[in-house]
């Protein structure tokens, strides 16, 4: 186990790596020219940066994540209410859960 002051350090190194590389982008995309489609582009990869870290995931997961999943996409996208669909999502895993 490390001790407390090597711990500190790793956090305070990660988040100096973490500012730095997106403060880098900022500086490296302030330099460039601005083109519409990579505007475009831009305003797209976060959501698919997301779907691709969170896909495997729900694809290996038991039923419970992967109804859930279903349920608040679906809730999402029908209430346009996105904390509610989370809740409710939770809720039907937790059940999906509770029965198997």
């Amino acid at each position: 186990m490390l001790d407390a002051e090597t711990q500190a350090l790793a956090v305070l190194v990660m988040g100096l790596a973490t500012y730095a590389t997106r403060a880098g982008g900022v500086a490296l995309m302030s330099a460039l020219p601005s083109a519409p489609r990579m505007e475009s582009f831009l305003r797209h990869v976060s959501g698919s940066a997301l779907a691709a870290l969170v896909a495997p995931t729900i694809l290996k997961g038991d039923l419970g994540m992967q109804l859930g999943t279903g349920v608040a996409v679906a809730l999402a996208l029908w209430l346009r209410r996105p904390v509610l669909a989370l809740v409710l999502a939770v809720l039907v895993a937790a059940l999906v859960r509770a029965e198997m």
